[in-house]
């Protein structure tokens, strides 16, 4: 590779290192952020004196519209905490699998003075069933890490290298989707709650 190639790809390279810890430390305060808001948010809606009248029983066939808008909006506001859980569940699991990947990295160059291929892993973008998929199985099972004696045969540790990628992609996407939906959640909860006071 010619100097003034190298000396563009490594400036590239750090430019990448620089934006992708800018983008984790972001997505860390935004998740951390809409937690904070829609928790608030829902401790006042259940301590508040509606969501007594929203629950009681009118067996006098009369419908409330407010309510219903209401419980609607408690409801939003719990789905809302839910995925910010999934959010930081996965994340976490990502991150570990990104710290793991580098040490296997580490440890199987030395053994074999070989590193793997550092081009970028692709999936389909529609892989949600995939996604839920591998965030259970990595909440439930840990015989996907690679161990010291996965490093003694190569082609047998390629193999588990690409599936760990394949599952720190997953997670990446996830904690990405689950964000979204926590932000859906809460703004849908917010409306939800405006809408029973016009009602």
């Amino acid at each position: 590779m010619k100097e003034h190639v190298k000396i563009k790809m490594d400036e590239y390279g750090e430019k990448h290192r620089f934006w992708t810890d800018q983008a984790i430390g972001q997505f860390g305060q935004a998740t951390n952020l809409f937690f904070i808001i829609n928790a608030g948010f829902l401790a006042y809606l259940t301590s508040s004196d509606k969501m007594r009248s929203a629950f009681e029983i009118n067996f006098q066939g009369n419908f409330s519209i407010s309510n219903l808008l209401f419980m609607m909006s408690i409801l939003l506001s719990l789905l809302s905490v839910i995925f910010s859980g999934f959010t930081v569940l996965s994340r976490l699991h990502d991150l570990r699998l990104t710290r793991h990947t580098i040490w296997i990295r580490r440890k199987s160059y030395r053994k074999w003075e070989k590193d793997f291929p550092d081009n970028h892993k692709t999936l389909p973008m529609k892989s949600f069933v995939k996604e839920v998929k591998c965030f259970a199985n990595t909440l439930l099972n840990k015989k996907y890490f690679i161990v010291d004696e996965d490093i003694e045969n190569w082609e047998n540790l390629e193999i588990k290298f690409e599936k760990l990628r394949e599952r720190n992609l997953l997670l990446g996407r996830f904690s990405w989707r689950c964000l979204n939906y926590q932000i859906v959640f809460l703004i849908l909860s917010f409306s939800f709650f405006i809408a029973s006071h016009w009602a």
